[in-house]
């Protein structure tokens, strides 16, 4: 899993890179939260794994993170 973290600064190239800064994975699943550098924006990548372990219908999915009590 930790070998994505290379390719996923790609997507999206021509922007900030994304550094992603926490990686969830259950089942079938794995979603990666992000951070796009020089900018505010925030996100999670949501990507099927396939049984050989390779990452398929990537999606991102912006959010807005809040502090507690805003």
């Amino acid at each position: 899993m930790r070998q994505l973290l290379w390719l996923l600064p790609l997507v999206g190239a021509c922007a900030y890179p994304r550094v992603i800064t926490d990686i969830t994975a259950s089942g079938d699943q794995a979603k990666f939260i992000y951070n796009r550098t020089n900018s505010t924006e925030n996100g999670i990548i949501q990507c099927d794994v396939a049984e050989d372990g390779s990452l398929e219908n990537c999606q991102t999915i912006p959010v807005v993170f809040m502090k507690k009590g805003e």
